[in-house]
């Protein structure tokens, strides 16, 4: 038994690992079926990386697609349009991140292109018939729905992609035809979806429920790998060019920020709500280049980060802690020095695992987080709460180590912060079976935590 322990939190750690590199391209932000299947678009918002969360990105060839077959049935669809788009040679090579690139349908919507962002809000439109767009009608098809494909491509034309109101998939892929962000909706209920990269965390696509006859599929905030994440409304919604409410403005800011925690998708400072977009024009005049958290010494961690100063503004950072990555309290602050860019920071370190954030405030009242970053007392932490299997089905099986106090609670928290299980653990209930049966599919949070210790586990159901 001991051995079957070793090998799922081999599993755990292993897919903790991939789930810290995430990689440069772009998601969709919204998706617009149009009023009676005409007046479709497909809205792009430009992600960046951990590695460097503000460098530009480079879409030249990348893929954009319908190809339900890919998300349906093996190697073929209902009602796929033959084809794809694809982003010609020397388009969109130097595209920032927070970027929202709109593509449509130009004979029967009447938007301004704007191949170049030439008016530098950060916003672009490719219409069909533009010399930055062209397709392939070899493939995919109904006959033959896989790739990679190869072809001559022409002069775009929008029916390549045209989506169905009863149900589609909607997909961006590299120029390897690698899938990387996409979702299907309708009648089209991913029994085989593709796998997001294991750039962006790895697990499969999603479904969202409803058709697409006069409505449009939306992203909020937070994890963008998670169909909770997406709204399907009325086409009388529809903001092409413009963030899709508060909380979408929110993501986009913290994108453009460089603030986005990429490690981390299911990060607290990747949902929220705000009023004013950051304007490529405009941008802030700090943004965050790095933050790293190290434990040089028993109990004692070091703190260091970097910021790209654009002008020269007045800002304080707040450095905040929390036990489980949740809830956040200060920790202490320190004001920024005109022309340094590099901070350091030793502190005690509170809990067995400690959570840290900055907290980035500018002189006008603007403020954004960082990344969050962790530390945990490896010698006690690694073997003291084990969860298997993970991903899990219907039973997830927990042992608690003797080295955690009892009693002790164990709360179990979705991508929105709320507790959906419960659990005491006591002297006598060291290994127990959840029941996650009636959970959704997605991420969740495990906090074990007495007044003294704290333990946070990741699952996948």
């Amino acid at each position: 038994m001991q051995n079957v322990y070793k090998y799922y939190l081999f599993l755990f750690l292993i897919s903790s690992l991939f789930a810290n590199s995430y990689g440069q391209g772009a998601i969709i932000n919204e998706m617009s079926n149009g009023a009676s299947g005409t007046q479709e678009f497909i809205e792009l918002l430009v992600i960046g990386s951990a590695g460097d969360p503000t460098a530009n990105v480079d879409l030249s060839g990348w893929v954009l697609d319908d190809n339900n077959g890919a998300f349906e049935l093996s190697g073929t669809g209902v009602g796929i349009a033959s084809g794809h788009l694809r982003i010609a040679a020397g388009c969109l090579t130097n595209v920032p991140p927070g970027a929202l690139i709109v593509l449509y349908n130009a004979p029967d919507v009447s938007f301004t292109a704007d191949l170049t962002d030439n008016n530098n809000d950060c916003v672009y439109f490719l219409p069909d018939d533009s010399p930055c767009l062209e397709d392939c009608t070899a493939g995919p098809s109904s006959s033959n729905a896989t790739y990679p494909i190869a072809c001559t491509y022409g002069t775009a034309n929008w029916s390549v992609i045209t989506m169905r109101n009863a149900g589609d998939a909607v997909q961006f892929r590299n120029p390897s035809f690698e899938f990387f962000h996409g979702y299907s909706y309708g009648d089209v209920t991913v029994p085989t979806a593709p796998n997001f990269p294991a750039s962006l965390g790895g697990g499969s696509a999603f479904a969202i429920a409803g058709s697409g006859g006069g409505n449009e599929f939306i992203y909020n905030d937070g994890d963008f790998t998670t169909g909770a994440n997406f709204t399907r409304q009325t086409v009388a919604n529809e903001t092409p060019g413009q963030p899709n409410n508060s909380n979408n403005l929110y993501a986009i800011n913290q994108i453009r920020s460089g603030a986005f925690d990429y490690a981390n998708l299911n990060a607290a400072g990747n949902s929220g709500t705000a009023s004013t977009l950051i304007d490529c024009s405009t941008l802030l005049p700090l943004r965050l280049a790095h933050f790293e958290v190290k434990k040089t010494a028993m109990n004692v961690v070091d703190l260091n980060w970097e910021v790209k100063l654009q002008n020269e503004p007045n800002f304080w950072f707040e450095i905040e802690q929390s036990p489980d990555g949740i809830k956040f309290e200060p920790l202490t602050s320190l004001v920024g020095l005109e022309g340094q860019t590099h901070y350091n920071l030793t502190s005690q370190k509170t809990w067995l695992t400690t959570y840290y954030r900055l907290k980035i405030h500018l002189n006008n009242g603007d403020f954004f987080y960082s990344p969050v970053r962790v530390i945990t007392s490896s010698s006690l932490a690694e073997n003291s709460l084990v969860i298997y299997p993970n991903p899990v089905k219907e039973q997830l099986l927990i042992e608690v180590s003797p080295l955690i106090k009892t009693p002790s609670q164990l709360l179990v928290y979705n991508v929105f912060g709320q507790v959906v299980l419960e659990q005491k653990i006591t002297t006598e209930n060291r290994v127990l079976q959840l029941d996650v049966s009636m959970l959704e599919k997605g991420s969740y949070l495990i906090l074990l935590k007495n007044k003294e210790q704290s333990l946070v586990r990741k699952f996948v159901k």
